[in-house]
């Protein structure tokens, strides 16, 4: 597989951004009773970053349209937006198996309305990581804007 610096770089952050909810038990697995301890980026096994690298690539091509830099509109509904986008790229991944956890019996994937709260808190959780690590601000609302 050939991937972008970018994409690459991005997978890692984007990895990262799960560190927090592993830790506070927001995630799928928590919920089914399959959690494990949160695995580094390097440390995961090779299908599991290639599905990290898949859904980096995929967060990267919805998101940048969106971006401030390119002169786009602040979203209202910031933290959700993303963390539906999140979830929505992680599809090709899970449906691949090539996931850090691999629960028993395997779950398809879910859309995420009908993701138990505490994976949506998880994925909303991922969201403003990403938004507070590249430089924007939650206001009231939840609009999100360029960090001075």
């Amino acid at each position: 597989m050939q991937s972008s610096l970018s994409t690459l770089l991005f997978a890692a952050i984007y990895h990262e951004s799960g560190r927090p909810s592993v830790a506070a038990g927001n995630t799928l697995a928590h919920s089914v009773g399959q959690a494990k301890p949160f695995t580094e980026f390097a440390d995961l096994e090779p299908d599991a970053q290639h599905g990290r690298i898949t859904t980096a690539g995929l967060i990267l091509a919805a998101v940048e349209p969106y971006c401030p830099a390119f002169g786009s509109t602040p979203r209202s509904d910031a933290v959700d937006w993303l963390a539906r986008i999140i979830h929505n790229a992680e599809r090709t991944a899970i449906e691949n198996g090539w996931v850090v956890i691999k629960l028993n019996p395997p779950r398809p994937w879910i859309p995420f309305d009908e993701l138990p709260e505490v994976a949506q808190a998880g994925r909303r959780g991922q969201a403003t990581y990403l938004l507070a690590r590249f430089g924007f601000q939650e206001f009231a609302g939840g609009t999100v804007i360029a960090a001075e």
